[in-house]
C-alpha cells in the first residue's frame, strides 16, 4: 500500500497528531511491528527520526490533505 494512503488512513483513524516526534514514533513503532510504511528510520536527540516520512508528511500537507503537525 502507498505510504500516503497508510498516512492518511492513519491521520483519519486518529482524533489527530499534533506533534512530529509523536508521528515519527507511531509509524516507527507500527513498522516495528510489521506494518510496512515503505520508511527508513535513523535515531536522533528525540528517538527514531525518517527524513523520508517527514518528506511525505510535508507533502500530504501541501496538498492540504492534512493540517500542520
Amino acid at each position: 500500500m502507498n505510504t500516503l494512503i497508510q498516512l492518511a488512513i492513519m491521520f483519519k483513524a486518529t482524533t489527530g497528531i499534533e506533534v512530529r516526534k509523536k508521528l515519527q514514533k507511531m509509524v516507527h513503532i507500527l513498522q516495528e511491528f510489521g506494518i510496512p510504511f515503505g520508511v527508513r528510520f535513523g535515531y536522533h536527540h528525540y528517538g527514531p527520526f525518517s527524513e523520508d516520512l517527514q518528506d511525505k508528511i510535508q507533502s500530504l500537507q501541501y496538498d492540504k490533505l492534512i493540517n500542520d503537525c
